[in-house]
């Protein structure tokens, strides 16, 4: 008998517009302006967010605007930079990034208090495996340093 527990995750959804920090971190800024940073935790090697929101300085910021048009259920919202990287975010907390360099993997995130998950166009998956469905994951660090800092790099 299996007597382990599955912890409840909280889903965050509720973003006006994302950037870049000074350190190469893309950064959620909520409804009333505070700062998520998504962030390594290096001690525990998880892509997460800070417990509590941060301040700091946002080198490049762009507004999510809703998507019309698409009804299944839930809202869809887009930011687009000038050299055409875009990320959408999606009111059940999947936060997706495309950038405008093909080198870059596109990349889909789980939003949620803890280690996020998620997976990359060239079907690697990452995160906690109560995400991943006994599918073996990359570890958080290489998904963070060749994807997550250098899509924050082309949009800083």
């Amino acid at each position: 008998m299996n007597t382990s527990t599955v912890e409840a995750r909280t889903i965050r959804s509720r973003f006006s517009a994302i950037g870049a920090g000074r350190d190469r971190q893309l950064v959620l800024v909520s409804r009333r302006s505070h700062l998520w940073p998504i962030s390594l935790e290096v001690g525990q090697r998880t892509i997460r967010f800070p417990k509590s929101p941060l301040t700091g300085l946002l080198l490049e910021k762009m507004t999510f605007s809703r998507v019309e048009g698409v009804d299944r259920g839930y809202t869809l919202d887009l930011a687009e930079w000038p050299d055409g990287s875009k990320a959408w975010l999606d009111g059940r907390g999947l936060l997706h990034l495309k950038s405008s360099d093909r080198s870059i993997p596109e990349c889909t995130l789980i939003l949620t208090d803890g280690p996020m998950a998620g997976w990359l166009s060239d079907g690697r998956v990452f995160g906690p495996a109560y995400w991943l469905q006994g599918q073996q994951a990359v570890p958080d660090e290489v998904v963070f340093r060749e994807v997550l800092q250098r899509f924050a790099g082309r949009i800083g």
